[in-house]
């Protein structure tokens, strides 16, 4: 059930960049607007596409087999605020600048966390732990 909540909240904010990409590219066609500006849009939601279902799998994997509420508060809570800071980093007028690098390095530690859990938990149910 906690997944449940991530996974909705994160699905609003997918559907929010999606819209976000759709509006930017119906002001680019009647001229508002330049090419580059609905390239960001796409590039912010295909990453957000790229990386939020994988680490929602594991999360929610994570929690089926028993991890701890507070872990998967810990893992969900964090996912989100690093994807909110990659959204607003990539929207920053420096490419690389804090909000964006440390959206992307918190998503990468969801993931890996989420990875590196679930192995531990199948060793330790596998020898009987």
């Amino acid at each position: 059930m906690i997944t449940l909540f991530y996974a909705g909240v994160l699905g609003v904010l997918h559907v929010v960049l999606a819209e976000n990409v759709l509006k930017t590219y119906v002001r680019r066609t009647l001229g508002r607007i330049d090419d580059a500006t609905v390239q960001k849009a796409q590039r912010v939601h295909g990453n957000f596409t790229e990386y939020v279902p994988h680490a929602l799998i594991l999360i929610g994997l994570l929690e089926i087999n028993g991890a701890p509420p507070l872990a998967i508060h810990g893992l969900g809570a964090l996912l989100l605020v690093a994807r909110l800071l990659h959204v607003w980093g990539m929207y920053m007028k420096q490419v690389i600048n804090p909000a964006r690098t440390t959206g992307i390095q918190m998503t990468a530690f969801v993931i890996l966390a989420g990875g590196v859990g679930g192995i531990v938990m199948f060793v330790a149910r596998a020898i009987g732990r």
